[in-house]
């Protein structure tokens, strides 16, 4: 399949709105980070994210980890 200069533009700008910014572990922390750091569960770590979050002491944003997975990644302001 043979891809025009104007597709591929239109290709590219689709990638970078749809696309997940990279784990950044200056800014982010993730479930899984805290989980091992403290030693609780998975699910209380995320739980704990949670609450801040939705109390406004943390944002969160979807981001690409090693992998390829997505993870949610926490940071403050």
């Amino acid at each position: 399949m043979k891809i025009t200069p104007a597709e591929s533009e239109l290709l590219q700008e689709l990638v970078s709105e749809f696309d997940y910014p990279d784990f950044d572990p200056t800014k982010h922390v993730t479930a899984a980070m805290l989980s091992k750091q403290t030693g609780v569960t998975h699910r209380a770590a995320s739980d704990r994210l949670e609450r801040l979050f939705h109390k406004g002491k943390l944002k969160r944003e979807r981001v690409r980890v090693t992998g390829g997975y997505r993870a949610w990644g926490y940071y403050k302001d």
